[in-house]
């Protein structure tokens, strides 16, 4: 296996339910899991905890006796405490926000979710979802078209406008400076202002945590908040978009990047402490790529520490150091997990499952309700280009009288 960055670790205590007392040990975050490694003591022989985003259900703050911090993470019905960390706040926030952006992550992978497949099921879902994807692609482009559409429509709408305003000072000047003649050299000329994309500031956010560093070893507490980018530098805010700190473009010194989920914005002025601020999200490689056009010269790659490393030979997957995470059923409970193996040893034999059927059947429906509203959309695209080819032509014919007309003053 290859070797894995931590994100973040703690010492922190779990508890062990089956032994009922607290095992002290390492709190690692990882990108798709966190993992638990207890000290090697002989007299704890506690097997390491690794729990996958994927499988958690929740995670919350609590107290142990009332008095120390810890925190609850969920899986399905079992708990599992953590306490004895150093910033509870901090720990939570990362973990919180790894996990909630994993789930954003694969809950837009569809069928990711599904098991026990039948080989035929798996191709008859693929051709689905090739179809509704080229289908949610003709849907895109069309809604494209139809706001191109809707502009040229506007365009010319002001376009008439214009023409409204040129037949009333035409109408001025005959009736009142018809005996007049006026030079166009004359009249002074003022170049048009245009207006591109490149004149639209672009502005992008990204959730991450943040924290303020001291070079002594300022603050540790992890904040959740986003991370604003523009023409005028980057802006932290919280949670409720409220500016923490604004780096403005020519006053940021260096941005070191220390792993794929981390880096150090760092504003150094004379006569003033230097300003760094730690800045970690899951989507830090999106934001390397808006910010390397703007500080080519100033991003820095920085080696990752040792401590981020999991080592080579240590395969997590397979490894005879995870805890088992099971509990105690009750008879019923393991009446029903026999029911649904056989279910499964049932669903195996069958050329396609219940399920691919309901999950087809939705497909198609989606599919028949994008082609209706592509159906609609054409129909209604149809009359909006029968209507501008008529207005197109009915502006040419008055800017042919109008120029026409500016041609005997």
């Amino acid at each position: 296996m290859a070797a894995e960055f931590s994100i973040q670790h703690w010492e922190a205590s779990y508890y062990h339910t089956p032994k009922r007392k607290w095992v002290y040990g390492i709190l690692q975050v990882y990108p798709n899991f966190i993992i638990f490694i207890s000290n090697p003591d002989p007299k704890q022989a506690l097997k390491d905890l690794k729990i996958s985003f994927n499988s958690m259900t929740e995670i919350r703050k609590a107290t142990t006796g009332l008095i120390y911090s810890a925190l609850i993470i969920s899986v399905g019905r079992t708990q599992h405490w953590m306490s004895s960390l150093s910033n509870r706040d901090s720990a939570f926030n990362v973990i919180d926000h790894f996990w909630r952006e994993t789930l954003i992550l694969t809950s837009k992978k569809p069928g990711s979710h599904s098991s026990g497949q039948t080989r035929l099921g798996k191709e008859l879902l693929k051709v689905a979802y090739d179809s509704e994807n080229t289908l949610q692609g003709a849907a895109v482009l069309l809604q494209k078209q139809g706001e191109q559409l809707d502009h040229a429509a506007g365009t010319m709408m002001d376009l008439h406008n214009d023409l409204d305003v040129v037949d009333n000072i035409l109408v001025g000047l005959e009736s009142w400076l018809g005996k007049w003649s006026t030079k166009m050299s004359d009249v002074p000329m003022e170049e048009p202002v245009m207006i591109d994309k490149n004149n639209i500031p672009q502005v992008l956010e990204f959730p991450m945590l943040y924290r303020r560093v001291d070079r002594k070893g300022g603050s540790i507490k992890q904040n959740q908040g986003l991370l604003r980018i523009s023409r005028d530098g980057l802006y932290v805010l919280d949670t409720k978009q409220r500016l923490e700190q604004h780096f403005m473009q020519r006053y940021i010194s260096s941005i070191s990047v220390l792993t794929p989920w981390e880096m150090n914005v760092t504003s150094c002025m004379i006569g003033m402490p230097d300003l760094i601020y730690s800045i970690m999200s899951v989507k830090l490689i999106n934001i390397l790529k808006v910010l390397e056009p703007m500080f080519h010269r100033k991003i820095q790659y920085e080696e990752p520490p040792v401590h981020c490393m999991l080592p080579a030979d240590t395969d997590t997957s397979k490894s005879k150091d995870i805890i088992e995470e099971k509990t105690y059923s009750s008879p019923l409970e393991e009446l029903c997990a026999q029911e649904q193996a056989q279910s499964q040893i049932h669903q195996s034999s069958q050329v396609v499952t219940e399920a691919e059927v309901q999950e087809l059947d939705q497909v198609i429906a989606n599919m028949k309700s994008m082609a209706l509203d592509i159906g609609k959309e054409q129909g209604e695209q149809t009359k909006k280009i029968d209507a501008l080819t008529e207005t197109v032509d009915t502006a040419n014919i008055r800017l042919q009288k109008d120029t026409s007309r500016m041609k005997k003053l």
